[in-house]
């Protein structure tokens, strides 16, 4: 697949999220936590991040913030390798921490920092099921939720130099007392109610903004690289490739050539078809596609099979 679209410019705000290999849990103490959140402070400090808001969760981080330069990708790179590296010393590991790139979405914040903020600070007693309402029995654990800067938007935690409340002024531009009132209003109107969602109105896989905002970093991108268009609908044909392939595969009763489908003609990640399909990791997946093959090579009919099932995906239609 190819590689997730940067754009950096002075100025720029994002949303930025990291999950660990596997998304197994990394974050098992307050020693570890507070551990990310020095290395995070000299991020700041070293590359001139503007730090708006942030949760730690057991197994992944959000992030929005600004940087005053182009420097997004030196940025999260230092942190992550810092982090890791002082975190493999303690628990005296080796490897990876996190898995493949972070994720960054550029915000127009004008209109999005508001809903992006609400979004980050309620993840730690968002439902596994999305769609489903948040208990209001969960307010007291978020009202005491240290490690995310929901309680400084509450504005009953005192604020670190490091953290920037500027985008309190959309919720209230005049009055900053007014402002943590009406953002402690706000996040109590998503409890008891069906679950939202931001990202469906994420455009082009990276941008929550206007169609006007969202043209104007396509023309970013065709004036550094002159392939805006082919960036962004080659994502746009891999997802709905993959939705193709789930599609064709619904009907499959076996498992093997159901995961042969998703890995080979999908190119869906292995580590996460394994959790779907019951193996402890990749290995497990990328055995049963590579012994599906193996069989369909001596075998016409199996061969044929899979043939046909490639056909199908071609021509399928939504």
């Amino acid at each position: 697949m190819s590689r997730p679209i940067r754009i950096q410019y002075p100025g720029a705000v994002y949303h930025v999220m990291a999950r660990s290999n596997e998304r197994k849990q990394i974050f098992f103490t307050d020693q570890d936590r507070q551990s990310f959140q020095s290395a995070l402070v000299e991020m700041l400090d070293r590359f001139e991040v503007v730090l708006y808001a942030f949760c730690l969760m057991p197994n992944h981080y959000h992030l929005v913030f600004r940087t005053l330069s182009d420097n997004l990708s030196q940025a999260m790179g230092w942190l992550q390798t810092t982090f890791t590296i002082r975190y493999n010393l303690f628990h005296q590991r080796i490897g990876h921490l996190f898995q493949g790139r972070f994720k960054a979405h550029l915000v127009e914040a004008d209109f999005y920092a508001r809903k992006l903020v609400e979004y980050v600070h309620l993840n730690p007693i968002r439902p596994p099921d999305k769609q489903a309402p948040i208990p209001l029995a969960r307010r007291e654990f978020l009202d005491g939720y240290r490690w995310s800067s929901h309680l400084h938007y509450l504005g009953v935690q005192e604020n670190p130099y490091w953290l920037n409340l500027e985008l309190l002024r959309y919720w209230d531009e005049k009055d900053a007392v007014a402002a943590h009132e009406k953002y402690r209003n706000a996040i109590l109107e998503y409890f008891e109610k069906p679950g939202t969602s931001i990202w469906g109105d994420l455009r082009g896989g990276f941008v929550f903004g206007r169609e006007d905002f969202y043209c104007e970093i396509k023309e970013r991108i065709l004036r550094k690289s002159g392939n805006a268009e082919t960036q962004l609908s080659n994502k746009e044909m891999i997802k709905e490739n993959q939705i193709r392939v789930r599609k064709v595969a619904i009907g499959e009763p076996d498992r093997r050539v159901k995961m042969w489908l998703r890995v080979r003609l999908g190119k869906e990640c292995m580590t996460t078809l394994a959790k779907e399909f019951g193996y402890r990791d990749k290995t497990g997946v990328l055995h049963a596609v590579k012994s599906l093959e193996r069989r369909a090579a001596g075998e016409e009919v199996l061969k044929e099979k899979l043939g046909a099932l490639q056909a199908a995906v071609s021509t399928f239609k939504r």
